[in-house]
């Protein structure tokens, strides 16, 4: 019987408005995980949801997505640094360094952030940088959060237990 594959992408912006004081209160309360009801998972399927969080507003993302893909064998789901790859067998986790971040003090190993997602576990990659528009000069921070479970016994996800592998980046922001 195929496994159901899970993933919750929640990315948080801000800019120097929102690096101290009540903004920044308000924006270290956005979420690490979301409740996922069972009616989202799906064997054979890969069920996403992508949450953006910014400065207008930290209660409510102003984006709120979601999608499911088949799980076909060598399925590769990609979303800005992150990827998962499925192979009919395996679930694998990848975060690669973005060369657009800015004050990042150096590259990392290219297998950092990457997982083998073992049967009813799931596992946590959590990052942060500075960015920049290099053509209008904007600067602005993003902490993204990617949550990966897969289901093979039952269809549920409990992002409340500790994750079987959890890769954290989080330089110090200037």
């Amino acid at each position: 019987m195929s496994p159901a594959l899970h993933v919750q992408i929640i990315t948080t912006r801000w800019t120097k408005q929102s690096r101290g004081g009540e903004l920044a209160g308000a924006r270290n309360r956005v979420p690490l995980v979301f409740p996922v009801q069972a009616t989202e998972l799906k064997r054979g399927a890969l069920s996403v949801q992508i949450f953006l969080f910014g400065e207008r507003d930290y209660e409510k993302p102003f984006l709120n997505k979601r999608q499911q893909l088949d799980l076909e064998p060598e399925l590769h789901f990609e979303h800005r640094a992150f990827s998962l790859d499925w192979d009919g067998q395996n679930a694998i986790t990848n975060w690669k360094w973005s060369w657009w971040g800015v004050g990042a003090p150096e590259m990392l190993d290219t297998k950092a952030g990457r997982f083998h997602v073992p049967p009813d576990e799931w596992v946590r990659l959590r990052w942060q940088g500075r960015f920049s528009d290099m053509d209008e000069g904007r600067w602005w921070y993003e902490r993204t959060i990617v949550n990966v479970a897969r289901c093979d016994k039952k269809l549920e996800v409990d992002f409340s237990s500790a994750p079987s592998h959890l890769f954290e980046r989080l330089p110090q922001l200037r």
